[in-house]
């Protein structure tokens, strides 16, 4: 565990008192075990069902028991001690009969202690936008890790504690970028009612959620959700080129929004000789970019602008580029960029002396203002072009 990080087992130590007696129940390789000792001066006791692991978890608890959570009786081997807090860390989703842990884990609280649990969300936007493309593939970790057995949302496990008398008084999320998870749908590809709906709904960006829970026959309010949505998101890089050409060790990354209509990406760039040519790879996939404006600025100046309103589309459209097809979708204000291969790229068409004049600032930044719609348009578009 890692000090200040957001993660389910920094949440559920932050709902331990100091000096607390804890039952950590699956316990793996003993990292919750070992900060709580270490940092919360607290006692621990554990379960695990494998051997290889109680070995190198040992020294982190009192008592660290071998045994298997889906089959009766491990609880009596904690017989006669009474714990404030007992922790399950990821670990009700694999168990056959998770309904007989939680009910035995009653027996075990000293009074006002607390239930700890982490489980995967299978709200997760990610996961419900793959299985609308009629997706529902297991992996080795994650949200369908092969060895989950049941799967809950925010709503289902309050549900699920309440029919077994337990009131939920807090939770928390651990949240995910939708672009740094496992899933890859292309929200773009989806009716945009439907990704907008996906997207909005609550806890949609929870990769995780954390509960706090005590014995209480009082079914309690649902928590809330938080109000924020997940954005999907796209990758624009801008490769820094000399006469030799490009390479993928000098390029600068940024993400963009899909379904923002108007946007600015950045690219600050380094000081230094030797940069004479610039490349702008608009995404990391295929997709829509309506491109307004590019400008080079350094000093508190800007040194070159290109804008679709004023300069028109054919200096980009001269310009060395690839799977890109480039148009003036209306006279105007906004050049629309189809990317429709595996690399879309156009190098931009930036004097070399203003160029040089930037590199030579250690405030130099390249802005690119652009949209990308909430449009799946683009997938016809592109058959069109692989045909024609």
């Amino acid at each position: 565990m890692v000090q200040g990080e957001r993660t389910s087992l920094s949440l559920l130590a932050s709902f331990v008192t100091p000096g607390a007696t804890v039952l950590d129940l699956g316990t793996g390789s003993g990292a919750l075990g070992a900060f709580l000792r270490e940092h919360r001066g607290c006692t621990v006791d554990g379960v695990t069902i494998n051997e290889a692991e109680a070995a190198m978890a040992a020294s982190q608890y009192r008592q660290l028991v071998v045994a298997d959570l889906d089959e009766t009786g491990w609880e009596h081997r904690f017989a006669g001690r009474a714990y404030d807090c007992i922790v399950c860390a990821d670990v009700l989703e694999h168990l056959k009969r998770p309904g007989d842990v939680v009910d035995a884990c009653r027996g075990l609280l000293a009074p006002g202690g607390r239930l700890l649990v982490s489980i995967p969300n299978a709200g997760y936007g990610g996961l419900l936008a793959e299985l609308l493309e009629g997706d529902f593939a297991y992996r080795d970790e994650g949200l369908l890790d092969r060895t989950h057995l049941r799967f809950f949302t925010r709503r289902s496990f309050v549900d699920f504690l309440a029919q077994r008398g337990w009131g939920v008084e807090a939770v928390e999320s651990v949240e995910r970028p939708l672009n740094e998870s496992e899933f890859r749908t292309r929200f773009d590809q989806l009716p945009p009612a439907v990704s907008r709906y996906l997207l909005g709904r609550p806890d949609a960006g929870a990769y995780q959620l954390v509960f706090a829970a005590r014995p209480d026959a009082v079914r309690v309010a649902l928590p809330a959700a938080p109000a924020a949505a997940p954005q999907p998101l796209f990758t624009a890089q801008l490769y820094l080129g000399d006469q030799a050409g490009f390479r993928e060790d000098r390029k600068l990354v940024t993400p963009g929004v899909i379904g923002r209509e108007r946007q600015v990406l950045r690219f600050s760039l380094p000081r230094g000789a030797g940069t004479t040519r610039l490349r702008f790879d608009p995404a990391d996939r295929p997709g829509f970019i309506r491109l307004h404006r590019i400008e080079l600025r350094a000093g508190g100046e800007c040194l070159w602008r290109w804008s679709c309103e004023r300069d028109g589309i054919e200096a980009l459209q001269s310009s060395p580029s690839q799977d890109i097809l480039m148009r003036p979708p209306w006279p105007g204000a906004v050049a629309l960029l189809l990317l429709h291969g595996d690399d879309p790229f156009v190098e931009l068409p930036v004097p070399p002396d203003a160029l040089g004049a930037a590199m030579a600032h250690d405030d130099a930044v390249l802005e690119v203002e652009a949209g990308w719609p909430m449009s799946g348009d683009f997938m016809a578009l592109a058959e069109v072009i692989k045909s024609s």
